[in-house]
């Protein structure tokens, strides 16, 4: 008897149904050969919450490509494709946002907003009880010569380190030119949220080429297949009491809290004539900074602590030479307004332009601050740094780095 078409479409949506779990289980067991009798792979997903996080929306486009493409449309887009991949394997899922809308409340400046919706966003998940924090990004840099996704966690958060290393690993594995790696950031919404949390950056808009792959369902598809892989990991090695050890990012992890520190330089110390600068390394494979050195005028040789420490500073945000392979870490233009040095803490005031929306993203705000925190964290007496945009150090820099709080400094033996 030929099947009527009432029937066939039921019969599609009952195998729709089932591709992710049964794809879920044939991973599991060639993935985890060794414990195939043991734990199955529903029973350590099941009733799992999760909290997607879409980031900007609604008045806050977020990076915005060359071609046009806005970050808050290519988030949006990949989390309601990883959704349902969750809630397939009985994970409940919850959505800060649902289209095109933020949760800034409308009052005020860009600024002041921002600040309300990254707050609201942490309240929801940390209300929610959910176990898992997952907030989109596309990532943005002047130079478009960067691709490649990469995962964040909150330094000395060792939970959130472990999710981001689960999810990075799946996301080098579904796209082999990316070698990049889970790093710690300075994340507003890390930092606050109770459960583990990461962010995740799914490519650069300011690469053309990534731009276009990045509105591509396809594409898009692909990362969140790597995104729902990577914490369905994350949750089986959890459930197995994996060892922590398993899971450390390459390059080595520490058990000991280092929770907002940044390192910097120990030498030399700027008691003579020179001094060092951190820029961004043009080196594609470093994913940070580099080391560069400088010298005082004659003038400031001489002078007070704070006028090197300012001098130092301006020569930061002016940029490294145009002869030099390494390229700026501020926008042009960038100003210091003031600087100062109370009681071991340092307070830089910078001008509005490295709060603009559109001259990078959270790479370029991490690159910005880590830079601030070691050129000035080299000068003896430097404890912490405060950051300041206009006189407000309230907040969160250009909208994901946060800056309402001293950065402590630590100390290493080489720049």
């Amino acid at each position: 008897m030929a099947f009527s078409g009432v029937y066939i479409i039921h019969l599609r949506r009952l195998l729709a149904a089932l591709a992710v779990p049964v794809f879920v289980a044939a991973w599991w067991w060639t993935s985890f050969p060794g414990t195939r009798d043991a734990l199955a792979p529903t029973e350590a997903v099941s009733g799992v919450r999760i909290v997607i996080d879409p980031g900007h929306g609604g008045v806050d486009p977020g990076a915005v490509g060359q071609g046009g493409a806005l970050e808050k449309d290519v988030v949006m887009a990949i989390a309601s494709k990883l959704a349902p991949m969750f809630q397939r394997v009985a994970i409940h899922t919850t959505m800060i946002r649902d289209g095109d809308v933020d949760l800034g409340g409308g009052v005020g400046t860009l600024r002041n907003q921002k600040r309300t919706d990254l707050a609201r966003r942490v309240e929801i998940a940390n209300q929610s009880g959910a176990d898992i924090y997952l907030s989109l990004h596309a990532n943005s840099f002047p130079s478009p010569r960067w691709s490649g996704a990469q995962t964040f966690y909150y330094p000395g958060k060792q939970d959130g380190e472990a999710l981001a290393v689960a999810i990075q690993s799946e996301l080098v594995k579904a796209l082999p030119s990316n070698t990049r790696q889970a790093r710690p950031g300075e994340y507003y919404v890390l930092e606050r949220t109770s459960m583990p949390a990461v962010v995740i950056e799914v490519g650069f808009l300011s690469n053309p080429r990534e731009e276009e792959l990045l509105q591509d369902p396809g594409y898009q598809r692909v990362i969140a297949e790597a995104i729902f892989k990577g914490v369905v990991q994350f949750l089986l090695q959890e459930a197995r009491g994996a060892d922590a050890d398993a899971l450390a990012p390459i390059g080595g992890a520490t058990n000991e809290p280092d929770v907002g520190r940044l390192w910097v330089s120990d030498a030399p110390r700027p008691g003579g004539a020179e001094f060092f600068l951190y820029f961004e390394s043009a080196v594609p494979s470093s994913d940070g900074l580099s080391a560069s050195i400088a010298a005082f005028p004659p003038q400031i040789v001489g002078a007070p602590l704070v006028d090197k420490m300012r001098y130092a500073m301006e020569r930061l945000m002016q940029g490294p030479p145009e002869s030099s392979a390494l390229l700026p870490i501020a926008p042009t233009g960038t100003k210091v307004l003031a600087l100062t040095l109370d009681d071991g803490t340092a307070y830089v005031d910078l001008s509005s332009e490295v709060d603009a929306p559109d001259w990078g993203g959270g790479r370029s705000e991490r690159l910005l601050v880590e830079g601030v925190v070691r050129t000035l964290g080299q000068f003896p007496g430097v404890e912490r740094v405060v950051i300041e945009v206009d006189g407000n150090s309230d907040g969160t820099l250009a909208g994901h780095v946060d800056i309402s709080r001293p950065f402590e400094v630590r100390r290493s033996e080489r720049p």
